[in-house]
């Protein structure tokens, strides 16, 4: 707008053809300078979309990455495994146990079946006690090997923040709410991912591992049935993740600019009450937080499908198990005693896999979370100032001097830093710079 009427001013006057070409010349300029800016953030865009299509599989995949960046803690995330190796290896022997104490029911002597009651009983007291050891030393070596995890990827995503060039920071996904907002609970959501959730991850798996052994042992028929079963629990539960997943993204870059609004009207509350604008910043952020909602409405039907056939699923698996072993009794291929071992441990693995999928949300969550985080270790700043390339003065006396300097960054070409600058320093003075910086004076030292 001022560019246009300093050139309508100049069309009147038109003894003055000097200033009218200067004019021309300053607007073509500012053009050059706006196209440049675009170009480079389309390039950066594509460079960035380069880099992640040509991620190695470690890279690409979560879990395995942040165990790596945990290599140091190696030794307790072994006991960790360790541990739920075993309690999942224990579920299959409690099919065993119950099975036992429902055969003992069958003695017609009293004697004999309190007797063996009694030493099943025992024998659940005491695998209780390994079971009770067993998750202490499982959630409490996650616990610590999250928390060392998470002291970690702080520390290095606050130092590749500090690497980017400032056009990083103007992009809207990167303003300092948002960047506060993914330090704080991104953080917790991947502690939470390398910690406990991890522990639930692994005996899961190991539950189903070692009772698909077990039930092949006992019948391979009714296991192959809750296998096929837990195979298409495992896919809902992976297709539930990468909607929710999805989901935590989006959600995460409008929550970014609503947390974006509300600090910058928190930081400028005064100018809002002089100016009287606090309808239209309520305005705004309603709008973000409705376009937030609107966000969670598109995916509410498909989980929500997910969810009814993630949760009845069980039920037809038992009904076609108990169909099954009826056909194996009737042709004499299963007794009762073995039916009930693999009933119990049909309903051990069901609900393991269940309890996956009851933290999928989370799990979800801490996913992107720990996406975001690699995104920022892997982006390859256009300026770097951890860089030590570049030419050294090898006989430098500090005795400096500019003589109009102009400067700008490539990657903001339309933001002028110094413009004609002028400044002489001798050796061993102190020097006060002075600027602006939101309506407030900065004044920095340098000596």
């Amino acid at each position: 707008m001022v560019k246009r009427q300093q050139m309508e001013k100049i069309d009147d006057d038109q003894d003055d053809p000097i200033k009218m070409q200067k004019a021309k010349e300053e607007e073509e300029e500012a053009i050059g300078m706006s196209e440049r800016s675009r170009l480079i953030s389309d390039t950066q865009a594509v460079v960035d979309g380069k880099k992640t299509s040509s991620k190695s599989f470690i890279q690409r995949f979560v879990l395995l990455r942040l165990l790596s960046m945990n290599g140091s803690e190696w030794k307790t995330i072994f006991i960790g495994c360790a541990a739920c190796l075993f309690s999942g290896a224990s579920q299959p022997l409690f099919s065993v146990f119950y099975a036992n104490v429902v055969g003992a029911f069958g003695y017609c002597s009293i004697r004999e079946r309190r007797s063996h009651v009694l030493n099943a009983s025992l024998v659940f007291l005491i695998f209780g006690g390994i079971l009770l050891v067993l998750n202490f030393l499982q959630y409490t070596a996650f616990a610590i090997a999250g928390s060392q995890l998470t002291q970690r990827i702080r520390s290095k995503a606050f130092g590749c923040l500090l690497r980017q060039e400032v056009a990083y920071f103007d992009q809207s996904e990167n303003t300092s709410g948002a960047i506060s907002v993914r330090l704080s609970s991104d953080a917790a959501a991947v502690q939470e991912m390398a910690g406990t959730r991890l522990g639930v991850i692994c005996q899961s798996l190991a539950l189903m591992l070692f009772g698909i052994a077990f039930g092949c042992y006992i019948n391979w028929q009714l296991t192959f049935i809750v296998l096929v079963s837990l195979i298409v629990m495992i896919f809902l539960t992976f297709g539930d993740m990468s909607l929710r997943v999805w989901q935590g993204k989006q959600n995460d870059k409008i929550m970014g600019r609503a947390s974006t609004l509300a600090v910058e009207v928190i930081h400028n509350m005064r100018t809002i009450k002089q100016s009287s604008v606090e309808k239209e910043v309520l305005r705004q952020y309603s709008d973000l937080i409705y376009e937030a909602v609107r966000l969670c409405r598109m995916t509410m039907v498909p989980i929500s499908v997910l969810s009814g056939i993630y949760w009845t699923i069980d039920v037809y698996t038992m009904a076609f198990v108990y169909w099954r072993a009826l056909v194996l009794v009737e042709e004499k291929q299963l007794t009762s005693h073995h039916i009930i071992m693999v009933v119990a441990y049909s309903m051990f693995a069901l609900q393991a896999i269940k309890l996956m999928g009851m933290l999928s949300y989370r799990i979800a969550g801490s996913v992107s979370a720990a996406q975001s985080f690699f995104n920022l270790f892997d982006r390859i700043p256009t300026i770097d100032n951890g860089s030590d390339e570049g030419q050294e003065l090898d006989d430098f006396h500090g005795d400096i001097k500019f003589d109009d300097v102009k400067f700008i960054y490539p990657t903001r070409p339309t933001s002028v830093v110094l413009n004609k600058f002028q400044l002489n320093i001798m050796p061993s003075q102190r020097v006060a710079l002075a600027g602006m910086l939101n309506f407030h004076v900065v004044i920095e030292y340098y000596s």
